[in-house]
């Protein structure tokens, strides 16, 4: 005998989730965060599919929304959206500038994401052992957990989208149409599950909410034309990234969509409509949808490369639907297996397989159980003997790291002429002091490694920050302190020899330089003519400046 929709809704509160759910993966996820980001050493557990979470992107973001409260121009600055900058400059704050702690606040968000999650499938009467499992393959999947810990736009996409589901599942439309309002604040893919809800409220006549949800976007839109002088501002500089991107031939495949999830969790998804109470899902499986054709079609296009965490959003209604086809499913077979407990067991052994193939994604792991055998890894993992698996940040590295940081505030209050700060050592920047970086200096991203730009530009760097036209190339000289001369601090590794305004750090491979500089929105190379750069182009230059950097 099943239980009924409504007996699972009494006897499983959604407090009851606080305690199954939130608390265990709370704890989990603040165990994650310590491993990559608390005391001494910093694990690289992080490689999903051959690419990294924690890098340069995260990195940057967490250091730009210590300047939150502090530089307005952040606000029409694209790179990170509005309200993504608010939150995060919340978390930061209350994190105190740690990134361990910031970590900690993201994963307990996350893990309530989950309890939402979890209360938004028993509001769609799925079996709550059907949804406990979907809510462990939730949080258990390794991009989820990652990313959710992460600094990037799509962590806070996928939180406020587990919340508009649950509102809109309630039929709490005023309060959904306030959150659902900055979803395009968060992340521009936003707007794809914006649009249907808007429809959908169209289509109810709850036109106060349905204006309400548009408001937010008019008033950032009534931002941007007040504050820029060029309204093509706001996006020019990814056209201009865009162009140097496309010669960077770092992934010649345009399929990677498919490697994001797994197909044990994509085909029974897609069976998900077929659960009659999953059908009121589909503004968020529509705008799914739409959002993966227009990724995929601008990946094919050349116009955006692509990354697992540009599908991050999709997570949510995706386990839903995985919920939905297994409660149908559930319902169907209930003829066949009249025993509960063996529908139970199937659920539970295709979970633990889907689970089993999600963590697999994880590149060092995965190479190691390849070498070694699961046991092996296993017996390795729960002995702490995590050095046989993972690799790490050096101790010593980031010391250096610290040393670098304090040298540079310390150049920065000396030297009044430095008005720029160029960093590519990603990690450099969880240990830079954004309180000491005087306002004069602009904070400006490398699109890539010196090396590449020595091929590509002839040496210029390409640069993007949030002020002025917020992109730029820069032209580096050996500064003789003349009053007009603009200085930067440069963090990469160059093919230099003797040069004599160059910082070294034991146990570190960047270096610190100062340079002069002249600025130009312009290359000076055609790009549209340049050849591209292969990945052998550039370990074939990378090894001889080692053999020049070695013999000078």
């Amino acid at each position: 005998m099943t239980e009924s929709p409504s007996s699972l809704l009494k006897s499983l509160p959604f407090w009851h989730a606080l305690t199954a759910i939130f608390i265990p993966f709370s704890l989990f996820y603040c165990f994650v965060a310590w491993l990559v980001s608390g005391g001494d050493v910093w694990w690289v557990i992080d490689f999903v599919n051959g690419t990294n979470v924690f890098y340069g992107d995260d990195a940057y973001r967490f250091f730009l929304a210590q300047f939150a409260w502090r530089d307005p121009a952040l606000y029409s600055y694209n790179f990170v959206l509005p309200a993504a900058l608010v939150l995060d400059g919340v978390v930061v704050t209350l994190a105190d500038g740690d990134i361990f702690w910031a970590r900690c606040i993201r994963g307990v968000l996350s893990s309530l994401a989950l309890c939402l999650i979890w209360s938004s499938g028993l509001q769609l009467q799925v079996n709550a052992i059907i949804m406990a499992a979907a809510v462990v393959i939730m949080g258990l999947f390794p991009r989820y957990a990652f990313t959710s810990l992460s600094f990037y736009g799509e962590s806070w996409l996928g939180i406020c989208l587990c919340l508009v589901l649950w509102l809109y599942l309630r039929q709490c439309f005023m309060a959904m149409a306030i959150v659902a309002g900055i979803l395009p604040l968060l992340r521009p893919e936003g707007i794809y599950f914006l649009a249907p809800l808007c429809f959908f409220l169209v289509i109810k006549r709850q036109w106060k909410e349905a204006i309400l949800m548009i408001l937010p976007g008019f008033f950032y839109a009534t931002f941007l034309l007040a504050s820029l002088e060029y309204l093509q501002d706001y996006s020019y500089w990814r056209y201009e990234l865009r162009r140097i991107l496309t010669k960077l031939v770092l992934n010649q495949s345009h399929w990677e969509i498919v490697d994001t999830y797994s197909w044990l969790l994509l085909l029974p998804a897609m069976g998900g409509m077929l659960y009659a109470p999953a059908r009121r899902l589909w503004p968020f499986v529509f705008g799914g949808l739409v959002w993966a054709v227009v990724l995929q079609v601008l990946v094919l296009t050349g116009l955006s490369s692509y990354e697992e965490r540009y599908m991050h959003g999709v997570l949510p209604t995706l386990i839903l639907l995985w919920a939905c086809f297994f409660a149908w499913a559930w319902e169907k077979s209930a003829l066949l297996m009249s025993r509960r407990a063996l529908r139970t067991t199937f659920i539970c052994v295709f979970s633990f397989l889907l689970v089993k193939q999600h963590v697999m994604q994880m590149t060092l792991l995965e190479h190691r159980v390849r070498q070694e055998g699961a046991w092996s890894v296993a017996s390795s993992l729960l002995k702490g003997e995590w050095a046989k698996v993972f690799s790490w940040h050096e101790p010593i590295a980031q010391v250096a790291r610290e040393r670098m940081a304090g040298e540079i505030v310390r150049l920065l209050a000396e030297d009044s002429g430095i008005d720029r700060l160029v960093v590519f050592d990603p990690f450099l920047y969880y240990k830079l002091d954004a309180s000491a970086i005087p306002d004069r200096v602009t904070i400006s991203y490398p699109a890539a490694t010196y090396m590449t730009f020595h091929l590509l530009l002839n040496g210029q760097v390409f640069v993007h920050h949030q002020r002025g036209r917020m992109y730029t190339y820069l032209r580096f000289g050996q500064p003789d302190y003349r009053s007009l001369e603009r200085r930067v601090l440069y963090v990469d590794l160059m093919p230099l020899s003797g040069y004599p305004f160059t910082w070294r750090f034991e146990g570190l491979q960047y270096e610190l330089y100062l340079f002069s500089y002249l600025s130009s929105l312009e290359s000076e190379v055609d790009l549209d003519d340049a050849p591209s750069i292969l990945p052998e182009d550039l370990r074939r230059a990378n090894m001889e400046m080692i053999k020049r950097r070695g013999g000078g």
